[in-house]
């Protein structure tokens, strides 16, 4: 599907701050009303046959139908002149199971129409509070970009103007809704890259290990089973220790540190907790013996100390501001959405045929991320 024809289904959410909640019904003639302003059946019943001549060009051969709410009569009509003859081994379906039908398609296709109806709604009343603006020539520019990328000739695009029911000035509205909700976003991340020199050195002092090489220590070790073969080995090495790589062959269970000369080096504190005893004992001190945590005895030694390096600030800030800004911007971005979805959620009431999730009077369920989060307003619009 081209870029134009994906337009359709987009969805994008900005948030604002107050809370105003939408009063009053939903006129006869509309489907839905967003602080009050009506969404109308005939732009409801528009949109939802422009959905269903999408669905059709990816059933290829099938008639276009759109479901017409709440009754179905003429939905029920086309699609009974479009059986095949019925036999007594295939029977037509009836108009019960037929108009059931058209419920299905209907229950499908609204929620992608409700969505960029009322999506759209709360774009251009977020951007109306907000003074955003986007010029026609601004709208015009993109869609000419978009145009040329999609569509090799002009009787390509109007063809598929014909085939998907829309007009020009359809696609340059939605182009609208997507320019402003991109300058809303902008707008609601201003600052949020500004990371202060305090925040800095507060996360590099906290998050020193991510800045260089840790200490780290050589460790001898004997592995055995059990105390008194550790007492054996501990008995076996010389005066200053110069057999232990022989003690280790004979004793250690360990055949790792037994290829090493019994020695296990660049341990990391941390990371054998059968270790831990050995960050607090003296370099080249006396052997000790510790239980290891599966019930087994070491023989250890502390025989290097290797110093930790880290980097200076100065060197580790740049990373430092990009992980700030990054983590500014999500939380930002967040509540931004939060706000957003409660706000105009409350704003929104809708027909009871029509109710989606987006409608303040919809039931109450679990929090989902919504339809068209500021997440997924792309940040620069690109031809496809």
């Amino acid at each position: 599907m081209n870029r134009l024809a994906k337009i359709l289904i987009l969805s994008i959410a900005v948030s604002l701050g107050g809370v105003l909640v939408a009063c009053g019904g939903v006129p006869s003639n509309s489907v839905a009303t967003v602080a009050d302003d009506p969404i109308t059946t005939e732009t409801f019943n528009k949109w939802m046959g422009i959905a269903a001549k999408s669905q059709g060009q990816q059933n290829p051969g099938a008639p276009v139908v759109i479901p017409d709410a709440p009754n179905f009569v003429n939905c029920v009509s086309q699609k009974q002149a479009a059986l095949p003859k019925a036999t007594a081994k295939a029977p037509s379906p009836t108009a019960a199971q037929l108009k059931s039908e058209c419920q299905a398609q209907f229950d499908s296709q609204k929620g992608q129409v409700m969505q960029l109806l009322i999506t759209s709604a709360w774009i251009e009343g977020q951007a109306k509070a907000m003074g955003v603006t986007v010029s026609d020539s601004e709208v015009r520019k993109q869609f000419d970009k978009t145009k040329k990328g999609a569509f090799p000739t002009e009787a390509a695009y109007q063809k598929f103007l014909k085939q998907s029911g829309e007009t020009e000035d359809d696609i340059l509205f939605r182009i609208k809704i997507d320019a402003l909700s991109t300058k809303i976003r902008d707008a609601a991340l201003k600052g949020a890259d500004q990371v202060s020199d305090q925040a800095v050195a507060k996360y590099y002092a906290s998050h020193l290990q991510q800045f260089g090489q840790p200490e780290t220590r050589d460790i001898a070790v004997i592995q055995t089973k059990t105390k008194a073969e550790a007492e054996k080995a501990k008995a076996a090495l010389s005066a200053n220790y110069s057999n232990w790589a022989a003690v280790a062959k004979q004793y250690s269970t360990d055949k790792a540190s037994v290829a090493t000369g019994g020695v296990k080096r660049g341990v990391v504190q941390g990371q054998d907790p059968n270790f831990t005893q050995a960050f607090s004992e003296k370099l080249n001190g006396q052997p000790i013996i510790i239980r290891t945590a599966d019930g087994n005895y070491d023989l250890i030694r502390v025989v290097a100390v290797n110093k930790g390096v880290v980097q200076p600030l100065d060197k580790a800030r740049a990373s430092i501001v990009q992980a700030l800004k990054q983590t500014q911007q999500q939380t930002t971005l967040q509540n931004f959405v939060k706000s957003f979805q409660e706000t105009w959620k409350k704003r929104t009431q809708c027909a009871k045929i029509y109710i989606v999730d987006l409608c303040g009077n919809a039931p109450k369920a679990a929090a989902q991320p919504g339809p068209g989060t500021v997440q997924q307003a792309p940040a620069q619009q690109q031809a496809p």
